[in-house]
């Protein structure tokens, strides 16, 4: 029988067959784009061997890259892992097939909960100047048990209770589609999960972006302190001008880093949201595409703003073409890459916000204060 040409008329609404073509290719080439964004993100840390991984910051990256690598694999097979044998069911596989993608869906959602922690390991370093060792004893435990337990206790529950299914998508929460209304309640005996996976993506989603808002503020009032600084100074013309322009552009650089992790993440799950909460809306064929576009992509964004310091470094003092620069990121000797993470500032490595603003704090006199 052709599942995809002859569906059941209880099955709910199954696409065309391009669009069904075009949610797999979107699928599977944005999910190649975030594996290769993971892999390289994961390069980048072990190239710096313990000194990198000595930073909390780079190994709260390091799990989420090595889940987000699970998840890229698990999107970008899209609907193909969905059970064969039922009737609304449109992939090749089986129960066990999509019962493994729903698992390592579900425990994906600790990707945005690792995003929220490195929101507040920012917010801890730059507002209240807590010190390395200090963040890794008394909050690194506690950020990897929150992101960890509770997505991984929630994908293991509803493996338990075969709670997984799909016909047309990703295997997720679902109830077989030709069992019931599913216009009632398309998600069965796992609704409740459905609901506190939402409520987990909210409450994480509220943090990253308060976080990046209050960081961002504080960047701005540390930058107008530094200018007032330096204008009252005795420095030379050429010379204030420089540092103000250094000033200017640690403010754009960590203002705009911070955004863009928040407007990375929200991309990444607006659309899914907005199709849980109205997929029965007669628009829901463009949510099912620009949900197979955007929910694989986060780990290509997330490499794109973890590159961005030394992006806009070596693009400026180097005057390297897109191309060469990315390849000086990837490919350069292990020498040149501490070398170029010395020139950029300690603060870029202990956190991803470069803020050259704050070694020109370190500089002043002790009873001058910025904030």
């Amino acid at each position: 029988m052709d599942n995809a040409s002859e569906p059941s008329t209880t099955c709910g609404k199954i696409y065309a067959t391009s669009i069904v073509i075009a949610y797999a290719v979107l699928n599977a080439s944005s999910g190649m784009l975030s594996f290769i964004g993971y892999s390289v993100i994961i390069y980048i840390i072990f190239r710096g061997g313990r000194r990198k991984l000595a930073r909390v910051y780079n190994r709260l990256l390091l799990a989420l890259s090595f889940i987000g690598l699970l998840n890229s694999v698990a999107l970008a097979l899209s609907f193909l892992p969905a059970p064969k044998d039922l009737e609304c069911s449109i992939g090749i596989g089986n129960i066990s097939t999509c019962t493994f993608q729903g698992f390592l869906l579900q425990f994906s959602l600790a990707i945005p909960a690792y995003t929220a922690m490195l929101s507040i390991y920012y917010l801890i370093v730059i507002i209240y100047n807590v010190p390395e060792d200090k963040i890794a004893k008394r909050f690194e435990p506690f950020m990897h048990f929150f992101a960890v337990v509770p997505t991984l206790s929630g994908g293991i529950f509803a493996a338990a209770k075969k709670l997984f299914l799909s016909h047309a998508a990703h295997c997720w929460i679902s109830q077989n589609a030709c069992e019931g209304d599913c216009t009632k309640n398309k998600y069965g005996d796992g609704l409740w999960l459905v609901v506190a996976s939402m409520a987990w993506g909210i409450f994480n989603t509220i943090v990253i972006v308060v976080c990046s808002l209050l960081i961002y503020c504080k960047v701005r009032r540390r930058a107008v302190a530094v200018r007032k600084y330096l204008g009252q100074s005795k420095q030379d013309g050429m010379d204030e001008n420089r540092r103000r322009n250094k000033v200017d552009d640690a403010v754009n650089q960590s203002s705009k880093q911070a955004i863009l992790y928040a407007v990375g993440h929200i991309l990444t799950y607006c659309w899914t949201v907005t199709s849980i909460v109205f997929g029965d809306v007669q628009y829901d064929g463009a949510l099912y595409l620009l949900n197979a576009t955007f929910l694989p992509l986060q780990g290509f964004w997330i490499f794109l703003v973890f590159t961005y310091p030394r992006f806009l470094y070596l693009r400026k003092h180097h005057k390297l073409s897109v191309v060469s620069t990315f390849k000086a990121i990837l490919f350069a000797g292990r020498d040149e890459n501490e070398e170029l993470e010395q020139t950029c500032g300690n603060v870029q490595e202990k956190v991803s916000f470069p803020l050259p603003s704050l070694a020109i704090e370190s500089r002043m006199p002790h009873n001058k204060t910025l904030v």
